[in-house]
């Protein structure tokens, strides 16, 4: 028997993204945290790196309709687990995106244009994450 999904839409693109933007940002910190020269500035940076790569990879379990699998383990969300960890992805792009926004248009203030970048490096993802979500609520309201 074939399950149907509860939604028409198909976010493989946007889950791709998301967990090829989780990897990526994982190596990057990774490869900063074997700079780091004191524990505490360690354990600080591992927070920051958290905040910036959980809303992506939260993204990507809860835009599947499927079940998440952890190392080849089948883990099964509730209706509630997945639209609790929803709006933690919600408000954790939101919050990546508005200080991407707040960091590009500081750039342009200063005048540091090729800083823009590195800024854009977050804004989109979360922008597209913002969208998929806005189109995911809008089919599971109708």
């Amino acid at each position: 028997m074939i399950m149907e999904s509860t939604t028409n839409l198909d976010f493989k693109k946007t889950r791709a993204m998301n967990w090829l933007v989780a990897i990526i940002l994982l190596i990057g910190f990774s490869l900063l945290a074997l700079k780091a020269s004191s524990a505490i500035g360690l354990l600080f940076f591992g927070l920051v790196m958290l905040v910036f790569i959980v809303p992506f990879v939260i993204s990507a379990i809860v835009l599947s309709d499927d079940d998440f699998y952890l190392f080849g383990a089948s883990l099964t969300l509730s209706a509630t687990k997945r639209d609790f960890l929803r709006k933690v992805a919600w408000y954790g792009n939101w919050v990546i995106f508005v200080f991407s926004v707040l960091g590009i248009v500081m750039s342009l203030v200063t005048q540091q244009s090729m800083v823009i970048i590195s800024f854009l490096i977050y804004a989109f993802p979360s922008l597209i994450n913002l969208i998929a979500f806005k189109k995911l609520r809008n089919s599971l309201l109708k």
